[in-house]
């Protein structure tokens, strides 16, 4: 059987699944390089099968994992229905707001659903269409990629099917979705409004004002953001109103929230909306553990935007009765495609590979392509043999290096498929690789290190925290890598580490190994291979283009040197 998911909205995609293996998955942003793409996923739909050899015609079920209809089904419009007239009662001024929030969804999903029946028409694909809830397709993804057989698993983002947070139990190949919230009570518009209320722009630099926080301190503006929502029987519950609405506003929306937030530093608005965000999160998870696992050791799976927040991760990983978390890799929308896939297997009874070790599922380019591209731009090029010792030798020079191997990743990380690398030493290096990136970053790089290092690096890191292998959660580093690595820790000593497992990147694995014996250093360091506003890198095509735009010093793309 084979299945391809779709995904048509914000951050579109697509992915591949062939007798139970996932064998691609890929966001459109990446090939039409159109950050955060929004739109039909034709390029990616387009390589997914010629790299399988198949035409579209050759898979089973389409899924799609956004909407299962226009109008909210019965138990949600019910549901919407109760919180409209009790916010009505209790503040009658922003009834209209309540309609519009529903209204505007409705324009929303048939403009989607509109789109994506075209392209299942015109393919002749309607008796393959498959519809799953947009909050189950995060679910799936999350618990299905997972290594866990029994868990919880929590959905949050701004919204989807009238939702905008769920709770889930995963029990062997059955997850069954336990509670949910609508899009009234969204965390991911009330981060991307404050976001947004900054003067950065939201479902983009969230994670901006998540790394901003580490600067700042309490002041009275955590009284704003901790009215916003209401924490009772074990959910919460927002407030509409002067400082909330479902959406991502304008300052016209909301003048009072951006007013208020000018009193303020940005470091200290920051670190009130980072903190209101980890006390909802965790009351709302360790009230489910206690009313759906007896208060039990639990593991916990994490999928939607607002698990971007490593931060907050970090804070869900150290709760008392948190057994272990993983976060799906490609956490956003992203990864729609793949959830709704694992979700329409499940659902069919098909067996699948469970727990998906790498997220290497991109394109990858054979040597040859490489030469000729070289060769076709007039670029001076050396073909290595030993990959390794000429990394080594680029890091002993102090150069910034393009790296550039294998598999493009799925998901918003750059997993040293496509990165760029330096070693960690120069603490200035946030300021003057981000100017010369065209970034505005308040979170420090990454380090990349291996299995056997990370105990020396990260305090309460385990061998079965995978979610650390795709740099999803924040660690509290020990003062060894604090002093050796000091350019890849926050300034609150915590760092987002990427975990490299030998048979999963044998060569990364290599050359940071033969790194830390002849250096003695533990790690090294790790960013996106991009100009800023631009996606990751997917082609040696993009990565000439970085290369001659100064991003980097030198390109090691395969077995070639660029300099």
């Amino acid at each position: 059987m084979i299945y391809l998911g779709v995904h048509n909205s914000w951050q579109s995609g697509a992915a591949l699944i062939v007798n139970g293996k996932v064998v691609g998955a890929v966001s459109e942003e990446r090939f039409n390089r159109i950050k955060n793409f929004h739109g039909m996923p034709t390029q990616s739909i387009k390589f997914l099968l010629s790299a399988q050899k198949l035409k579209i015609t050759d898979v089973d079920k389409v899924v799609y994992g956004m909407i299962t209809s226009i109008e909210p089904d019965q138990s949600i419009l019910k549901k919407i229905i109760r919180i409209i007239i009790e916010g009505c009662i209790k503040n009658p001024s922003v009834k209209e707001k309540y309609f519009e929030r529903v209204t505007t969804e409705m324009l929303w999903n048939k403009n989607h659903l509109d789109e994506i029946k075209d392209w299942i028409c015109k393919n002749k694909l309607k008796e393959k269409f498959y519809l799953i809830d947009h909050h189950y397709s995060h679910a799936a993804g999350a618990y299905y990629s997972s290594p866990f057989n029994n868990c919880l698993t929590f959905t949050s983002d701004g919204k989807g099917n009238y939702k905008s947070a769920g709770v889930y139990r995963g029990t062997k190949s059955v997850l069954e979705e336990l509670d949910y919230l609508t899009t009234f009570d969204s965390l991911g518009y009330f981060y991307g409004n404050i976001t947004s209320a900054l003067g950065f722009k939201a479902e983009r630099h969230e994670g901006k004002v998540t790394g901003l926080a580490a600067y700042g301190k309490k002041t009275s503006f955590q009284k704003v953001t901790d009215s916003i929502f209401e924490l009772k029987n074990g959910s919460f519950k927002s407030s509409l109103g002067k400082y909330y609405l479902p959406w991502f506003c304008k300052k016209s929306d909301l003048p009072l929230l951006f007013d208020e937030v000018k009193k303020y530093k940005k470091e200290d608005v920051a670190y009130a909306t980072q903190k209101t965000l980890e006390k909802v999160v965790c009351y709302w998870i360790e009230s489910a553990i206690k009313k759906y696992n007896s208060n039990k050791l639990t593991n916990i799976c994490l999928s939607g935007g607002v698990f971007a927040n490593v931060r907050l991760n970090q804070k869900i990983m150290e709760l008392d009765k948190v057994k272990n978390i993983f976060v799906m890799p490609a956490m956003g929308d992203i990864g729609i495609p793949l959830g709704s896939c694992f979700a329409q297997m499940a659902k069919d009874k098909k067996t699948f590979k469970r727990f998906i070790p790498s997220m290497s599922l991109g394109p990858s380019f054979s040597d040859k392509y490489i030469e000729n591209m070289l060769k076709k731009n007039k670029r001076s090029f050396t073909r290595i043999k030993d990959k390794k010792s000429v990394m080594l030798k680029c890091l002993s020079e102090n150069k910034v290096i393009g790296f550039f191997n294998g598999k493009m990743e799925y998901g918003p990380r750059a997993l040293c498929n496509r990165s760029i690398v330096y070693h960690c030493r120069d603490i200035t290096i946030n300021s003057w690789l981000n100017k010369r990136l065209n970034r505005t970053e308040f979170m420090p790089f990454a380090p990349v290190t291996t299995i056997e290092l990370a105990k020396e690096c990260f305090i309460n890191w385990s061998e079965n925290h995978y979610s650390a292998d795709f740099m999803t959660v924040t660690y509290s580093v020990t003062e060894k890598f604090q002093k050796i690595c000091p350019a890849v820790v926050h300034i609150d000593g915590t760092a987002r580490p990427q975990i490299v497992r030998k048979e999963n990147n044998p060569t990364l694995h290599s050359i940071i190994t033969q790194y830390n014996r002849e250096s003695g250093e533990l790690a090294l360091l790790n960013t996106s291979f991009n100009n800023h506003e631009e996606p990751i890198v997917c082609t040696p095509d993009d990565a000439l283009q970085s290369l001659s735009r100064g991003n980097v010093d030198v390109l090691l793309i395969e077995n070639f040197l660029i300099q």
